[in-house]
């Protein structure tokens, strides 16, 4: 049968591929997908589009009436809740992955601002049909036909089964070539950068790293949304940003750094936790908050238990 999948990041990517079966078809949209298609290209029964194709997919899904399952993490995402429903509404199941560092352990915790929440919940309800929510635990699904997956299952606020994670490992390796030309750099530290340049002054982050980077050749690894570089700042920082296939989490997983440097990140808790790798981890956000006092870097006690043991 069909399987679709929607993968706004690298870490649902991840979750998605391992339910890659090739006895069967599967249709993966992504952000960055131009890139992720040719690495994947050897996944005979995978097809890797990028996310601005979403609207086409989702036309000829309903147009064809085809029974396929759904997999997805974001629940606030128009085109992923359109998608559930037309999964649903073909007879076939829909399967919902945690969505990482990103959020979604936690409820979220509202005031009398967050007045856009009731509106998109009431537009999505009025306009598709569907249910806008922010957390997992808000998530009306009938239990026979949804599933939950994540790669802590022990810390989901539901039910959950976990990611096949030996299956994902066996065929990434298969992707070595592509990511050979980083040989030169294997077992150096990296650092995955955040992208919090309107937390608070970008000066003060250039100088609050100058004192917690490791004072040898690093590699830098932007965030997907980055908008400000240190690179010119910091000498000790080699960019290898343009070289990973928009991939930060599977190029280190081949690089094998000795170090990981980072405020919280989710690439840290997949090198760790989905591919296995010995490191030393540096989360940084109690150092920042500390010297910024931005809320920013404030994780919640859930977040806290999901990064326990790195």
């Amino acid at each position: 049968m069909l399987r679709v999948a929607y993968c706004l990041s690298p870490y649902h990517l991840l979750e998605a591929l391992s339910f890659y079966d090739p006895s069967g078809q599967m249709i993966i949209l992504a952000k960055n997908g131009e890139h992720y298609a040719p690495l994947l290209a050897e996944l005979s029964a995978l097809t890797v589009l990028p996310i601005e194709e979403r609207k086409n997919v989702l036309r000829e899904l309903v147009e064809r009436n085809e029974k396929f399952d759904f997999y997805f993490a974001t629940l606030w995402n128009r085109t992923a809740l359109l998608l559930e429903r037309a999964a649903l509404r073909s007879g076939g199941h829909v399967n919902i992955f945690d969505d990482g560092a990103s959020g979604g352990f936690d409820p979220v915790r509202r005031t009398w601002r967050d007045w856009r929440y009731p509106v998109r919940w009431l537009a999505f309800a009025l306009v598709d049909g569907t249910q806008y929510c922010d957390h997992q635990q808000e998530k009306r699904y009938d239990p026979a036909r949804t599933t939950f997956h994540s790669i802590r299952p022990d810390l989901m606020p539901v039910p959950s089964k976990s990611v096949d994670l030996p299956a994902l490992r066996g065929f990434l390796v298969r992707l070595k070539p592509h990511f050979d030309h980083l040989a030169e750099y294997r077992g150096l530290p990296v650092f995955f950068d955040t992208n919090d340049h309107d937390w608070y002054p970008f000066e003060q982050k250039v100088e609050i790293l100058k004192s917690l980077l490791p004072n040898e050749p690093t590699i830098y690894l932007a965030h997907p949304d980055q908008r400000l570089s240190v690179v010119p700042h910091l000498p000790q920082l080699i960019d290898l940003t343009d070289k990973v296939h928009c991939w930060n989490e599977l190029a280190s997983f081949f690089i094998q750094p000795k170090a990981v440097y980072s405020t919280f990140s989710t690439c840290a808790f997949t090198l760790r936790h989905i591919f296995g790798l010995p490191f030393e981890n540096h989360f940084m956000f109690e150092e920042f908050y500390r010297r910024t006092g931005s809320i920013g870097f404030v994780i919640k006690p859930t977040m806290r238990a999901y990064f326990e043991g790195m």
